[in-house]
């Protein structure tokens, strides 16, 4: 599922949806024991978190924002990221017309493919997490 929205192909979708529906019984028997699956249904019902960051990967503020994005429990969350001279969008979709902002690593965060204002600092983007939706 997590393959489906990053590349926006949807052929990985119809693959996840045809594994959980073939170990349905079984997540109903034993839902502690086919954890992954259950979480591969959180993701398919759950509205997607997306961010993008766009910074060097070696840059400390790019590695700050990673530490917030990543540091929070969000299911349905899916990151990308690129360095600014990097051109990703046809195959990550998620990363189109993702550019810095002031030569700042930045981060974009979406819900539901909407979007907020991007953010280049550790703490707007802990907030906008705190404050989705």
């Amino acid at each position: 599922m997590r393959a489906a929205h990053l590349f926006g192909d949807e052929g990985y979708r119809a693959i996840a949806l045809r594994a959980i529906h073939r170990e349905t019984g079984g997540m109903e028997r034993f839902p502690s024991a086919l954890g992954g699956l259950l979480a591969a249904v959180d993701r398919i019902t759950g509205r997607p978190v997306e961010l993008a960051v766009v910074g060097d990967r070696d840059d400390p503020g790019t590695k700050a924002l990673l530490d917030v994005a990543l540091t929070r429990y969000l299911p349905t969350r899916t990151v990308a990221g690129k360095a600014p001279d990097e051109e990703l969008s046809e195959t990550v979709p998620l990363l189109d017309r993702r550019e810095q902002v002031d030569g700042r690593p930045t981060a974009f965060l979406c819900e539901g493919y909407a979007c907020q204002a991007p953010v280049t600092e550790p703490g707007a983007l802990a907030e906008q997490l705190e404050h989705r939706g």
